[in-house]
Order: structure tokens, then sequence, then C-alpha cells
């Protein structure tokens, strides 16, 4: 399979045999050297076309579409390079049956040997993310983006879902901070929902930025789980 490694923090550099096959977010090439072939998936990656059919329905309907690439070898020893809006690239390696969800919108790339899925996460409609995430199963290895560096947890954690990046093991439980504050402008913690995960067997990756999303059930209009409002945001809605 190619071999994927980061350089400089925001490169993704492949290494290909002759026969090895990597699939890509779409337009994430930004160069490489020998002989590589370029080519947009219809249906999604998978041998079992009716298969693969079924999964692309079901990512376009829950929100969790993603266009890619396959990138195929024509001359040994070739490299390709790949990045995303100078977002921090992350290579995970999987083990045989090892399985990690991620954010369609963090999937760079991952090698052909990686199985790729759909698992069905409700908890997503609270953070505005869709129905479902992107699944992929090993061996093989997955490289990510995020902004900024990311940070990993061990199980048991609580993070915010604006900031879930990809998690392996049991899916999460979501807790809500409803209370009389929720309702009167001005005392809201900015923190209203949180995701827990409570097996020893999870590992969370997480980023150091907060999607904006949420759900709008307080008086003063702000969404709850976006970022509190600053100056700026006050002087813009006076």
């Amino acid at each position: 399979m190619a071999h994927l490694e980061v350089v400089n923090e925001l490169t993704l550099r492949a290494h290909f045999d002759s026969k090895d096959i990597l699939h890509t977010k779409t337009g994430s090439m930004v160069g490489f050297q020998g002989e590589l072939d370029f080519s947009k998936e219809l249906i999604g990656p998978g041998k079992n076309v009716i298969g693969a059919a079924l999964k692309q329905f079901i990512r376009r309907m829950t929100c969790e579409n993603m266009q890619l690439t396959k990138v195929t070898p024509k001359k040994k020893n070739s490299v390709g390079y790949f990045a995303f809006k100078s977002k921090h690239v992350t290579v995970i390696n999987l083990a045989d049956k090892e399985t990690i969800a991620i954010e369609s919108e963090n999937l760079l790339a991952f090698t052909n040997t990686c199985k790729y899925g759909v698992m069905f996460i409700p908890l997503g409609t609270i953070s505005q993310k869709g129905l479902a995430t992107s699944t992929l199963t090993g061996p093989g290895q997955v490289a990510i983006v995020t902004e900024g560096n990311p940070i990993a947890f061990s199980g048991p954690c609580v993070i915010d879902p604006d900031c879930l990046v990809a998690f392996c093991g049991p899916q999460p439980i979501l807790n809500f901070d409803l209370s009389w504050k929720m309702i009167i402008p001005g005392q809201k913690s900015g923190e209203t929902y949180s995701m827990r995960f409570k097996s020893e067997e999870n590992l969370v990756i997480i980023q150091p930025y907060e999607r904006i999303s949420g759900v709008n059930i307080s008086m003063d209009g702000g969404n709850s789980g976006s970022r509190p409002s600053d100056q700026t945001d006050m002087d813009e809605d006076n």
C-alpha cells in the first residue's frame, strides 16, 4: 500500500509502489513527482458497486457526503503531495479491524486497504454536523486535517461536539446543561451541551477550533454551543 507521512505539519506526502491506490479529498493535490493518475470516484471506494452506491446515497441523505479522488501511480516510486487550506495534517495508523469515525470535512486521504463506511450519529443533529459520520476500518493509514494541532484524549473524557474530529471505540452520549439560566439574556455559560465518552477503549481527537453551530434556544438569540459573543459581535448587532 502507499506509505503516508507528514511534511512540515501542513502537507501529506504519499510514497507509491507500482500498484498502490490512494483515496484523497478532491482538489487536495498540490504536486507530485513521477507519474500519477487522478480519477474522480463517482460512487465512493469499494469493490462492491451496489454496496458503494448505497453508501453514497446514505452519505448524501445524511449530509456526510465527500467528493473523493482515486490516485493511481503509473510509475514505480512516484510521490504525491496533498494539503487542504493550510490545515495541520496528522497520519493515523489503523491496525487490522480497528475502526475510526471521522468527520468528512477533516478527512484528507486514506490507503486502499482501509474499508470505507458510514456510522449513524443522531447526536450530530445537535451540533449541525449531520446524521452520520464516515468510518474507516484497518489495516491501513488515514490522514486527517485540523484547524491547529490536534489534541488526543483517552476515555473517559468530555469534549465540545463542535471541536470533534474523530474517535475510536463506543459512541458517546450527549450531555445537556439545561436550566433557567438558558432563557435569561447574559446568564448562559456558552457551554450548553457536551459529548461524554465513557469507555476506557475510547480514543478521541479534537481540534482547538469550535465550529459555528448549535441550537438557538435562548432569549438573547445566541446559538447554544457557539462561541460566546464578544465586543465585535455586540457592535455588529447594534
